[in-house]
């Protein structure tokens, strides 16, 4: 998996901080490389680049559970990226901790990788945008009765498409409601209770990748 994992160069790279960062990451300086990532973030704000490259960076030094950390936040934004996507399911199937092995049923399993298409911004956008339409297929027909009958074939086009992207923003509100927790350390024990006094129910390791439900 080595060689796929190569520095984002896009638009970014005004800031001489990320260029500096990728070319301390082309000499092999990992370390480096990651400190000047970090002081980008902070000089220009979160970037799926930055925080992909980082990501890189930070594999490369061994540490998976932020290189997971950082790839996951470059998919937040930027969903449909082949590169961040494929980075993050090489790693996490390489992880020794599989909480969440995704969905045995094909249908389940299509509709999460859609989902994980686009980003609820995006949804909303979209939705909003169809629904807008919707009522202009509603006015319409009294400011131009001769069109009434296409308006009409068209709100009915419209009104699937509301409920399909409605469908979609609700699903996708409910796969990030909840927050995701990332592993960092080497390893770490899940208690039965709220104290490190209670009884030990099973060992984490670094990478292990799941949704906080409670707290």
């Amino acid at each position: 998996i080595g060689g796929c994992f190569t520095p984002m160069t896009k638009a970014a790279e005004v800031n001489s901080k990320f260029s500096e960062a990728n070319q301390k990451y082309a000499a092999g300086d990992f370390k480096n490389a990651v400190g000047l990532y970090e002081e980008a973030l902070k000089a220009q704000g979160p970037t799926a680049a930055v925080y992909y490259n980082l990501g890189n960076a930070y594999l490369r030094l061994g540490e998976r559970g932020k290189a997971l950390l950082f790839y996951a936040r470059a998919r937040q934004l930027a969903p449909r990226d082949r590169d961040v996507r494929w980075n993050i399911d090489v790693l996490r199937n390489s992880l020794s901790d599989q909480i969440d092995p995704g969905e045995s049923n094909i249908f389940l399993e299509w509709r999460r990788k859609a989902l994980n298409c686009f980003t609820i911004d995006e949804a909303a956008v979209l939705l909003f945008i169809l629904i807008f339409f919707l009522m202009l297929t509603f006015i319409m027909p009294f400011l131009f009765p001769i069109d009434s009958l296409n308006w009409r074939r068209s709100r009915v086009f419209i009104m699937m498409a509301v409920l399909l992207t409605g469908a979609l923003f609700a699903g996708k509100w409910w796969q990030v409601k909840d927050p995701r927790a990332v592993v960092l350390a080497k390893e770490v024990y899940a208690y039965y209770g709220p104290s490190t006094k209670e009884t030990k129910a099973f060992l984490l390791h670094e990478g292990a990748f799941g949704k906080i439900l409670d707290e």
